[in-house]
């Protein structure tokens, strides 16, 4: 299997159990069979675009997440090693969990005097 496309079906598999989803569920979603959807997680089918576009829209992140490039490509930003597992693992947790996350990290950074308080 190319690296590229493992990458991508394990990005895949780890999103759709974040969200405590079956394959049938989201072969539905696909509009493809329980077995189609199965080989896309295996890295076993070359997924078209706008397939992949969907799926990351669904699931809340950026195509070049789903197609395994890093989030420093093309945004501008120069990620850590340490900043960039943590996005990795961020994209895979539930809403409850990126909750109690997002509380962390807001008591980690307090915010400058005069920032109001639920603004990014």
């Amino acid at each position: 299997m190319d690296g590229k496309m493992q990458l991508f079906a394990e990005r895949l598999k780890s999103l759709r159990k974040g969200k405590k989803l079956t394959q049938v569920q989201m072969a539905e979603f696909m509009g493809c069979t329980e077995q189609h959807y199965q080989r896309i997680e295996y890295g076993k089918i070359n997924v078209p675009m706008l397939d992949i576009a969907k799926l990351a829209e669904y699931f809340g992140v950026f195509v070049d997440y789903l197609l395994g490039m890093d989030f420093a490509v093309g945004g501008g930003y120069d990620l850590t090693e340490n900043q960039q597992k943590l996005l990795d693992a961020m994209v895979r947790l539930d809403d409850d969990e990126v909750q109690v996350l997002l509380a962390v990290a807001q008591k980690l950074v307090p915010r400058p005097p005069g920032d109001p308080p639920g603004q990014p």
